[in-house]
């Protein structure tokens, strides 16, 4: 089903919000992206491209996000890292 689909047949439940800084990936597209902006009166996000050539997709409703389980920006790995460490000594 198409993206602009959700707009005028949105699935029966509510879709998770996504967070700034998170990866995600969008139904139907390859690849992951992060999203920077959310606009919640319109449940939609703008997500960037990972590959570097920075693409961005604005509006994607939150039906057609999905949280890519276990990848946190490398913000959130130092500060994971230095936790392990600092607990180790």
């Amino acid at each position: 089903m198409g993206r602009f689909l959700y707009y005028f047949f949105p699935p029966q439940y509510q879709p998770e919000v996504p967070r700034i800084g998170q990866r995600v990936a969008i139904e139907g597209q390859p690849g992951e992206y992060v999203v920077l902006h959310i606009h919640t009166t319109a449940a939609a996000a703008d997500l960037m491209s990972t590959t570097g050539k920075h693409e961005l997709e604005e509006r994607v409703p939150f039906f057609a996000i999905h949280s890519i389980p276990g990848k946190a920006t490398s913000k959130n790995n130092d500060s994971e890292e230095e936790d392990t460490i600092s607990k180790a000594s």
